[in-house]
C-alpha cells in the first residue's frame, strides 16, 4: 500500500475511533435463540418469548411471555458451559405477580431489575434480582406520568425502559395508544426518551435535554424499545413507519444511532439490514457489543433471535 494511504486510511480510523464508531455497524448471521425446558403456551407450542434482554455479563436472557394466558409476565433463562440456554423460570414479584401486566425487563451490573408495570403511576418499577426473584419492589419516580384522554379515546405512558451499566441512566418509551390502551391498543405515537438517576428510585427527567440529544433519533415515525450499548455510544431501537403502516405492511426495523461521546447527541441512525426484512422488536445489545437480541413475530408466534458483529 502506497504510504499516502496508509496516512490517510488511519486518519480516518482515528476519527472514526473518536467520533464513536468503535464497533462495525454490520450485523449478520440471524439465528434463532434456542430455550430448553421453556413452557407451553395455551395453544401446546412454546410460549412466546417477547421483549428478550441479555445481561451485560452475558449469562442471563430476561423476556416476558407476551398474550399468553392474556397476561404478560417476567422470566429467564442461563446460559450453560456448552453455550446453550435452559429456562430458569418465572420472576416472583412477591405476591403481586398477577395483578398488572410487566414487561421489558433490564438489568444493571448490579443485578438491579427495572421493567413495565402497568400498575404503578409512571409504568416503570424496579426490583433487586436474585435466585428468581425480586425484592424492594418499587415505583421509579420523576418519569413524565401516565394520561388518558378520553376525548381523544388515547392513552399516554411509558414503557421499555432499558438502563445504562450503572443505573446512571434510564432510557424508556414515551408513548401514546389508541383505544384499548396499553395491552389492546395500537401504538399511535413513541420516542426514545431518558432520565437520570437522582438517588434511590428517583430520577430527573429534562425535556429540553432529551430533545436535543435525540433530535436526530425520534422523528414522525414510530420509535421505541432502546437499548444502550455498555460505553453508552451506540443506541439500538425499533422503528415503524407510518409509511410501511399506511400500506399494510407488517414489518418493523432494528436501527443503530452512534455518537462520539456520552454528552454528544446520537448522529442520524441507520438500519440493522442484518436482521431482514421482518417484524423486529425490542433490539438489547451484549456487554461487549458483538451480539444483538431481538424478538420476531412471524405467524402469531414470536420467537428470540440473535444477529453477530
Amino acid at each position: 500500500m502506497h504510504m499516502r494511504y496508509k496516512v490517510l486510511t488511519a486518519c480516518i480510523l482515528t476519527l472514526a475511533s473518536a467520533a464513536g464508531f468503535t464497533q462495525a455497524a454490520d450485523f449478520g448471521n440471524p439465528v434463532q435463540v434456542t430455550i430448553s425446558g421453556i413452557p407451553n403456551g395455551p395453544d401446546g407450542s412454546p410460549m412466546n418469548q417477547e421483549e428478550p434482554y441479555i445481561s451485560r455479563n452475558g449469562k442471563t436472557l430476561f423476556f416476558n411471555g407476551g398474550v399468553d394466558n392474556n397476561q404478560r409476565l417476567l422470566h429467564y433463562a442461563e446460559r450453560g458451559a456448552n453455550g446453550g440456554w435452559a429456562y430458569s423460570g418465572q420472576i416472583s414479584l412477591g405476591g403481586e405477580d398477577e395483578k398488572y401486566i410487566q414487561g421489558a425487563p433490564a438489568i444493571d451490573v448490579d443485578n438491579n431489575l427495572v421493567f413495565s408495570d402497568t400498575g404503578v403511576e409512571s409504568m416503570v418499577r424496579s426490583g433487586r434480582f436474585s435466585g428468581g426473584k425480586l425484592s424492594s419492589v418499587r415505583a421509579i419516580d420523576g418519569l413524565p406520568p401516565r394520561k388518558a384522554n378520553a376525548f381523544a379515546r388515547k392513552f399516554q405512558g411509558n414503557m421499555g425502559p432499558e438502563v445504562s451499566p450503572d443505573s446512571r441512566v434510564l432510557y424508556f418509551t414515551e408513548a401514546a395508544w389508541g383505544a384499548g390502551g396499553f395491552m389492546n391498543g395500537q401504538l399511535l405515537r413513541a420516542d426514545i426518551h431518558f432520565a437520570t438517576h437522582r438517588g434511590g428510585a428517583t430520577y430527573y427527567y429534562d425535556q429540553s435535554e432529551v430533545e436535543r440529544v435525540m433530535e436526530n433519533v425520534n422523528t414522525r415515525d414510530i420509535e421505541y424499545s432502546p437499548a444502550i450499548s455498555s460505553d453508552g455510544l451506540e443506541l439500538f431501537f425499533t422503528r415503524i413507519l407510518l409509511a410501511d403502516r399506511a400500506n399494510n405492511r407488517d414489518r418493523a426495523l432494528i436501527m443503530r444511532a452512534v455518537r462520539g461521546s456520552t454528552s454528544q447527541p446520537f448522529d442520524s441512525p441507520v438500519e440493522v439490514t442484518g436482521v431482514g426484512d421482518v417484524m423486529a422488536e425490542a433490539p438489547s445489545i451484549s456487554g461487549d457489543g458483538s451480539e444483538l437480541y431481538y424478538q420476531k413475530t412471524e405467524g402469531g408466534k414470536t420467537r428470540i433471535y440473535m444477529v453477530t458483529r
